[in-house]
C-alpha cells in the first residue's frame, strides 16, 4: 500500500483521466484486498484514502467522478469511517486516560480520521452535517 500512495502522490500531476479512473480503481481494489488479507481494516483504510486525497488534492484539481479526487468521496469516507459523533466524544474525551482499551482505541481512531479532514476543512462544503465546529473543539483533547 505503501509504494502504491508514493507512486500515486508522485504522478498525480501528469495522468490523463483516463489514467486518473484506472488508478482510483485500483487503489480501491489495494485496499479492498488488503482488509480482505487482514492487514488493514475499515479505519484504516479511511485514514490511508482521507491522507491520500489531501495530498492529491494539492496537486490537481477536484473532480466528483474520481473518488480521490472528490470533496464529497472525502467528506463520506470521513462520515462513513468515524467511530463516534462529535458529541459523543466530547462527552468523554476528559476522562480518557479512565476509560477501557476499546473506547481509547476508538478515540484515536476518531482523532486519526479528522487530522486530515481539519488539513482541508475550508474545502468541505458540508462541514455542519460533518460536526466540524465541534471536532475541533474536542480535537487538542483527544489520545
Amino acid at each position: 500500500m505503501e509504494q502504491l500512495t508514493s507512486q500515486i502522490s508522485d504522478h498525480a500531476a501528469q495522468l490523463s483521466p483516463d489514467e486518473w479512473r484506472l488508478v482510483d480503481d485500483a487503489y480501491e481494489c489495494a485496499l479492498a484486498h488488503a482488509e480482505r488479507a487482514g492487514t488493514s481494516d475499515r479505519i484504516r483504510s479511511a485514514e490511508r484514502r482521507l491522507n491520500l486525497t489531501t495530498v492529491v488534492l494539492r496537486l490537481v484539481p477536484p473532480d466528483d467522478i474520481i473518488g480521490l479526487r472528490s470533496w464529497a468521496r472525502f467528506a463520506d469516507t470521513f462520515r462513513d469511517a468515524v467511530p463516534m459523533s462529535a458529541a459523543a466524544a466530547d462527552a468523554i474525551v476528559d476522562q480518557w486516560a479512565g476509560l477501557d482499551v476499546t473506547e481509547i482505541r476508538r478515540l484515536r481512531d476518531a482523532k486519526n480520521l479528522l487530522t486530515p479532514v481539519l488539513r482541508v476543512k475550508e474545502h468541505l462544503v458540508d462541514r455542519a452535517e460533518l460536526e466540524l465546529d465541534t471536532w475541533e473543539r474536542v480535537y487538542p483533547r483527544l489520545p
